[in-house]
């Protein structure tokens, strides 16, 4: 039997630990190395100095493409997104018929980050909060451009490249606006409508298969209802939803997907997608459903 080959920022991340759990389980062999030991060298790969021949590999898992460095003497942190690495190891895994989760999508969007989704929603005429893109974050153009397209304080301000609930900001006055501006005038970043809301939903979908959904609330005096950042779940009954969301997955060619909505009066709104989506509040709201298992029979199966 091959190997199954894992990159991910470390070992003990939740969704990496589940995966090399299961591939134990059923005794398949696997080697695991981390995104930052990465060296690209003239078509080849290696890991520090070891050189890695994909060839050799009959799947890869991958984790978030993204890990960060803080310097605590210097009281520096900095965060290294790997899209483009990840688009070229996914081409390449292409070229062997290397099985990995999302293929297709990261083939189709080399820059995954939320502004090149927000795109795809909207290409593919699914229905999403209002998302602009600037490419000047100059404060005067930004203003002038809400009040153009209707869109009134507050306002949530993320950046493209962010997950789980970080690099997010709820902004209500024009001064915080500015303030958050003087920092972040060439970053990437997407401004929404602040839709007031009782909690969203997060639907996992597998091969097309909805697996449940689980309904988010943010804890007393906060505004954000990511699981990560100390919101409420619980479990959450409606087909409907689920269809829709196995719907989305099929539309944008998505194998895997965590599918962030909100519930309005007559539809869905697509929050965000992350095709990288944790799973640790998922396997405590639905603890019979082994979301490990499915990943790695998506891979070997």
């Amino acid at each position: 039997m091959k190997k199954v080959l894992i990159i991910s920022v470390k070992e003990s991340s939740h969704r990496t630990d589940r995966a090399i759990d299961q591939l134990k389980k059923i005794n398949c062999p696997y080697e695991f190395i981390r995104w930052k030991s990465l060296v690209f060298k003239n078509g080849e790969l290696f890991s520090a100095d070891k050189k890695i021949n994909l060839k050799k590999f009959c799947a890869v898992f991958f984790d978030i493409p993204r890990y960060e460095v803080i310097l605590r003497k210097k009281n520096q942190q900095f965060s290294f997104n790997l899209s483009n690495e990840l688009f070229l190891l996914f081409d390449q895994c292409r070229k062997f018929n290397i099985k990995v989760i999302n293929r297709n999508f990261i083939l189709s969007h080399p820059h995954y980050n939320k502004f090149t989704l927000s795109q795809a929603y909207f290409e593919k005429n699914l229905s999403a909060i209002p998302t602009l893109h600037f490419t000047d974050n100059k404060f005067e153009h930004i203003c002038e451009s809400l009040e153009n397209f209707d869109i009134k304080l507050p306002i949530v301000v993320k950046q493209s490249d962010g997950s789980m609930g970080e690099q997010v900001w709820k902004i209500s006055t024009l001064p915080d606006l500015r303030k958050l501006l003087e920092t972040k005038r060439a970053d990437n970043l997407v401004f929404q409508p602040f839709i007031k809301n009782q909690g969203d939903f997060r639907i996992l979908v597998i091969g097309g298969k909805s697996m449940g959904i689980m309904k988010r609330t943010a804890q007393n005096g906060e505004w954000k209802n990511n699981y990560s950042l100390g919101g409420k779940i619980k479990k959450y009954a409606d087909k409907k939803m689920e269809r829709f969301s196995e719907k989305v997955a099929r539309k944008l060619d998505l194998d895997y997907v965590g599918i962030d909505l909100l519930k309005t009066k007559d539809d869905y709104l697509i929050i965000e997608l992350n095709i990288f989506a944790s799973f640790e509040g998922f396997e405590k709201t639905y603890p019979k459903i082994n979301i490990a298992k499915e990943l790695v029979n998506l891979l070997i199966a």
